[in-house]
C-alpha cells in the first residue's frame, strides 16, 4: 500500500508577534523587561507583539539570548510569515490568473505521479506553478498570452490553452531529460530515413530506435498520453535554437495515425518557423503549412507514383492491401488509413481490422 505523503502548510498566517505575545505570557514576563534584557526599546518590542514590525537577523539573535532558544526560530518564523503574506496578496491581485491556472487539470498530474495531491489551495498554486517551472502568476499570465499568441488555432476547434499547456509541459519534461545533439537538419533527415525502414512494424515497438535517432539529430522525441479536452494529437515546436521536440500523443490507439503523425511534425521542424507551437488535430483546415506538413508525412510512408497506381488499379480488398503494403515496405494498417484519409473507403470498415491497436502504459 501506498502511503500518500502530503506536505506541511498552514492554512492561516501567524505574525511572529503573536508567538511572541503567548511565550511571554508563558514565563511570567513583562514586554518592558523582555525590552530590557534585549538591549531594545519597549516601543520595537510592542510594534512587534501589536502591528506586526518585522523580525531583523540581529533582533532574532537577541531573542534567542534573552529566551535561551535558537535565534533560527524567530527568523524562521519571521520568513514564513512573510512569505504567506507574499502569496496572499499575489492569489487576491491575480484572480484573472488564478480562474486560469484552475483550468489545468490538477488531478490527472496528480494521477500520473507528476505533483504530490495539494490539501490546499495555496498548496495547489505551489504545485501547478512548479510543475510549469514557474515563479508567479504573472509569469503563467505571460506563458498563456504567448502560447495565445505562438499556436495556430485550427479551424472550428475550441483550443483549451490551459490544458494543452499541461500536455506539452510533459512532453518538455521528457525532452529536458534526454540528451540530445545540436540540430542538425542534414543528419534528421538521414534519421528520419532510417526511421521509414520501421513502419512495417507497430510504433510502439520502434520508440525507443526513434528517440535515439532523433536525439543524435538534435531532435527530443516524448510520447504522452493525451490529456481530455485537447484532441491533439501532435505537436513539434523548438525548445531552443538547436534543440526540437516531436510529441505524440498516440491520440486514437491505432499505429497508421501515430506513424503519420510523428512524420507530419518532422515537416513542420523541416519546412517551417521555428517560432510557432504546430499542433496536429484530425480533420484540421487545409492551411498551407498543414498541407505541406501532411505532403511530407504521406511521401515519407508512401512514395506518389506507386500510390497512384495502386489507387487507379486497385479494388481495395485485404489481399490487395497486404500486398502493396509489402511492396511499399509499410504495415496494412498505413495503406487502410491513407484510403479512408483520401475517401476512397468509408472510416467504419472491416478493413480497420489490418490496423494495429494498442493500449497506453505509462510510468506512474
Amino acid at each position: 500500500m501506498t502511503k500518500e505523503v502530503y506536505p506541511f502548510e498552514s492554512n492561516y498566517t501567524v505574525p511572529p508577534g503573536y508567538i511572541l505575545k503567548e511565550w511571554l505570557e508563558e514565563i511570567g514576563m513583562s514586554q518592558a523587561e523582555f525590552a530590557r534584557r534585549c538591549g531594545r526599546s519597549p516601543k520595537l518590542i510592542s510594534q512587534i507583539i501589536s502591528r506586526g514590525a518585522p523580525i531583523m537577523p540581529e533582533t532574532a539573535v537577541q531573542f534567542g539570548r534573552a529566551l535561551d532558544c535558537n535565534p533560527k526560530i524567530w527568523s524562521n518564523l519571521e520568513s514564513m510569515y512573510r512569505i504567506r503574506l507574499a502569496k496572499k496578496a499575489e492569489l487576491e491581485n491575480n484572480q484573472r490568473a488564478l480562474k486560469s491556472l484552475q483550468k489545468v487539470p490538477l488531478m490527472e498530474l496528480v494521477r500520473r505521479g507528476l505533483i504530490v495531491k495539494p490539501k490546499t489551495s495555496e498548496q495547489r498554486v505551489d504545485a501547478l506553478l512548479k510543475f510549469f517551472g514557474l515563479g508567479s502568476l504573472d509569469a503563467w499570465n505571460s506563458r498563456i498570452a504567448e502560447s495565445s499568441a505562438a499556436f495556430r488555432k485550427p479551424e472550428g476547434i475550441d483550443l483549451k490553452h490551459e490544458i494543452v499547456e499541461a500536455w506539452l509541459r510533459m512532453g518538455e519534461l521528457k525532452a529536458n531529460s534526454q540528451r540530445c545533439q545540436e540540430f542538425s537538419k542534414h543528419q534528421f533527415i538521414e534519421a528520419l530515413g532510417t526511421i521509414r525502414g520501421l513502419v512495417d512494424k507497430p510504433i510502439v515497438e520502434g520508440c525507443g530506435s526513434i528517440e535515439k535517432l532523433c536525439n543524435q539529430a538534435g531532435v527530443a522525441f516524448a510520447v504522452v498520453q493525451p490529456l481530455k479536452g485537447t484532441g491533439v494529437h501532435g505537436a513539434a515546436r523548438w525548445l531552443s535554437p538547436n534543440k526540437a521536440l516531436i510529441q505524440l500523443s498516440f491520440r486514437g490507439m491505432v499505429d497508421d495515425s501515430a506513424w503519420f503523425s510523428f512524420f507530419h511534425e518532422a515537416g513542420h521542424l523541416l519546412l517551417h518557423s521555428k517560432e510557432l507551437v504546430h499542433l496536429e488535430y484530425r480533420n484540421q483546415s487545409g492551411e498551407d503549412m498543414e498541407r505541406e506538413a501532411n505532403d511530407f508525412a504521406a511521401d515519407m510512408l508512401i512514395a506518389e507514383e506507386p500510390w497512384k497506381a495502386f489507387v487507379a488499379d486497385s479494388d481495395f480488398h485485404a489481399e490487395t492491401i497486404k500486398e502493396f503494403a509489402r511492396r511499399a515496405g509499410v504495415s496494412p494498417g498505413i495503406v487502410v488509413g491513407r484510403l479512408q484519409h483520401e475517401r476512397r473507403i468509408p472510416w467504419p470498415s472491416n478493413l480497420n481490422s489490418l490496423k494495429t491497436k494498442y493500449e497506453w502504459r505509462y510510468e506512474q
